[in-house]
């Protein structure tokens, strides 16, 4: 889970360091719209996963009891 937070938040950042480069649009505008839209979803992935750690480490920690 941990690998997959980290891959989520690397792409989060990469994705809006592209974004807010104004070279970006001069050189790849074509492809803003689907990285926006791949913004978004990882801006949404990224707390959905952090849930889903703590939903499987308080699993974890209840079938340790």
């Amino acid at each position: 889970m941990e690998a997959a937070i980290l891959r989520a938040e690397s792409r989060l950042s990469e994705l809006e360091g592209l974004l807010n480069d104004p070279g970006f649009y001069i050189a790849r505008a074509s492809e803003a719209g689907s990285l926006m839209a791949e913004l978004e979803t990882t801006k949404k992935a990224v707390p959905a996963l952090y849930a889903r750690w703590e939903e499987l480490s308080k699993i974890e920690a209840a079938s340790a009891d």
